[in-house]
């Protein structure tokens, strides 16, 4: 397997990192367990079969373009045949700000991105040139993604300062701590959370602090002890 991942040319809220994964043959059969990681996902299969995605005991078969919405718990890629891969990880507002689409339609969901937003599909599918490198792909896509116009409201503006907030506390916040800065009301936070990310406040504050003290202990900045601790103290 071949793995490469592909930052930003300069820094934005729209987009995390690209990543392009080779499955090759004698990696199979393969079963690979991912872990939510508070982004959807733009995915493209450089294959005429379909392969598989498994969330919840529901399988979903794929191929070519695919969009895959936040999801709460951990899946699986089960590639069925040597495959190239490549995966756009978008922040949490950003798919909704493009596609003006209902994010929680697609939560715990990998379907053709044609079926979501047949708009945002021929914008970006033009894209996915075989003949070109992943960092060239990647390249084109950030160019595309500031140039697309975007839902501007003020209902969106609250999930993103709302995001933003959970982001600087790394999870360790409370609902009523962020609605403390914010002139909303719980209820249509979570109503807005829902459409614009896919979550509620709840589940993405959860979420995001899962992944952040998972990050931190890969990289043996805190024990499993230490990061058990920070995520029960805010639960």
């Amino acid at each position: 397997m071949k793995f490469e991942r592909i930052y930003c040319q300069k820094p934005n809220k729209l987009i995390g990192s690209f990543v392009e994964v080779h499955i090759e043959e004698n990696d199979l059969p393969l079963t690979a367990d991912l872990l939510p990681t508070a982004q959807s996902h733009i995915i493209f299969f450089f294959s005429d079969e379909e392969q598989e995605i498994k969330i919840k005991n529901k399988s979903f078969f794929n191929k070519g373009l695919v969009i895959s919405g936040q999801s709460y718990r951990s899946y699986q890629f089960i590639p069925k045949n040597p495959v190239r891969a490549f995966v756009a990880n978008f922040s949490a507002t950003t798919l909704h700000k493009v596609s003006g689409k209902q994010m929680s339609s697609i939560t715990d969901s990998h379907i053709p991105l044609s079926e979501f937003c047949n708009n945002f599909y021929q914008k970006i599918i033009p894209l996915f040139d075989p003949k070109k490198t992943a960092k060239q792909i990647a390249l084109d896509f950030e160019s595309l993604m500031y140039d697309l116009p975007k839902i501007d409201t003020k209902n969106v503006n609250y999930v993103d300062i709302a995001v933003d907030l959970i982001h600087q506390k790394k999870g360790r916040i409370t609902v009523d701590e962020v609605l403390e800065f914010l002139t909303i009301s719980q209820k249509n936070l979570e109503i807005q959370f829902k459409k614009v990310v896919g979550l509620t406040p709840l589940k993405y504050i959860k979420l995001y602090r899962f992944w952040h003290l998972m990050k931190a202990y890969e990289n043996k900045k805190i024990d499993f002890n230490q990061a058990l601790e920070y995520y029960n103290y805010y639960d």
